[in-house]
């Protein structure tokens, strides 16, 4: 009864919603029970908007429904990413510059000589103007890998340098 209860309360909900606002479309989260087989929710959903189209879409890396009980199944297994290499510092961005907000003691930046303040200008020949294009490029890389690295030091030198680094 309880079940009941709620799975009418969420379809009734979900309901009112899409009748204020018609033009939008409504995701609800709910378990397998709530959903699998066109029953609770999505019947109750169908019941109070006749002309409502339910999609039923279901995920669990464990078991897999029933034919003919979900639209669409979603496999959501963990994925071990690839390491990708690392300078050990924190990244700043203001007015299309990347700037290095902090350094980590004995990462590969420290060791380089890099400072807080420096603007990270290019990596291997490639242009950065933002956090986005700094990101792409490390994202490829590989710990123990160099990179050539463009800095701008906006100190009492003001000058470009250009600094090798192994990534941690």
């Amino acid at each position: 009864t309880v079940q009941r209860i709620w799975d009418e309360t969420m379809a009734m909900n979900a309901a009112k919603f899409l009748k204020k606002h018609p033009q939008h479309k409504i995701i609800v989260f709910a378990g397998n029970g709530h959903i699998s087989n066109n029953v609770s929710i999505p019947s109750d959903i169908k019941h109070y908007l006749t002309t409502t189209t339910v999609t039923i879409s279901s995920g669990n890396s464990k078991e897999k429904p029933e034919p003919n009980t979900v639209d669409y199944f979603v496999i959501n297994e963990a994925v071990s990413l690839p390491k990708s290499g690392r300078m050990g510092i924190m990244l700043g961005a203001k007015d299309n510059h990347v700037f290095i907000k902090g350094l980590l003691k004995e990462s590969a930046a420290e060791k380089a000589g890099l400072q807080k303040n420096d603007q990270i200008i290019g990596i291997n020949g490639k242009q950065i103007n933002n956090l986005t294009d700094l990101k792409q490029i490390l994202d490829k890389t590989k710990p123990k890998e160099q990179i050539n690295l463009k800095v701008f030091r906006a100190n009492a030198i003001n000058k470009k340098l250009s600094v090798k680094l192994i990534l941690m």
